[in-house]
């Protein structure tokens, strides 16, 4: 469904829900823009943050950093690539916040990468996985989350309090089983 059609919907049914209250047009009217407002911070997020992300790709910057993690996770040894990998996608997470953007970015670079350094093209996904699904939750240009931390009243810095040994532990986990995976399970 396109934004578009979403946003019809929404003023449908706004329109709806206030006839079945018995409300009169203006009523109905007052009601959807004090709804709207609460939600003014958060598309004001979501703009901002799409916004440096575009920047970020027009000025051609993303690719160069790509690059530059790629080259720095190609220097560890081969046990060590792997987790390497897991913390150069996160970091790319924080430019590319879209999954499938991500991964049609970095592994064309991160597959001939782990061929190069013996690390199988199954760990290297895995730690796209990793590194991507794990930042998602902490990221300040994820728009969505921002949104919701907007609407939730809740500032991302103290998110980011209230989560970061969480985060930690997860990373920590990943790096292991992306590890023991590399080493055990999936060898090149």
């Amino acid at each position: 469904m396109v934004v578009t059609e979403m946003s019809a919907l929404f003023v449908i049914m706004a329109l709806v829900v206030g006839t079945i209250a018995q409300m009169n047009y203006n009523d109905i009217a007052d009601s959807f823009t004090k709804g709207c407002q609460d939600l003014l911070v958060a598309a004001f997020s979501v703009g901002l943050v799409y916004s440096g992300i575009i920047l970020l790709e027009n000025a051609h910057v993303t690719d160069t950093i790509i690059y530059g993690l790629s080259t720095a996770v190609g220097q560890l040894s081969s046990n060590w690539t792997a987790v390497g990998m897991v913390g150069a996608q996160s970091a790319i997470n924080h430019i590319v916040t879209s999954g499938s953007g991500q991964a049609a970015l970095t592994m064309p670079i991160m597959a001939p990468l782990a061929d190069l350094v013996d690390v199988s093209r199954q760990t290297a996904v895995l730690a796209y996985q990793f590194g991507d699904g794990i930042s998602n939750g902490f990221t300040p240009t994820n728009g969505a989350m921002m949104a919701g931390l907007a609407i939730a009243g809740v500032s991302w810095f103290k998110w980011v309090r209230f989560l970061w040994p969480l985060m930690i532990i997860f990373y920590v986990l990943g790096g292991v089983y992306a590890f023991i995976v590399h080493v055990f399970i999936w060898t090149a």
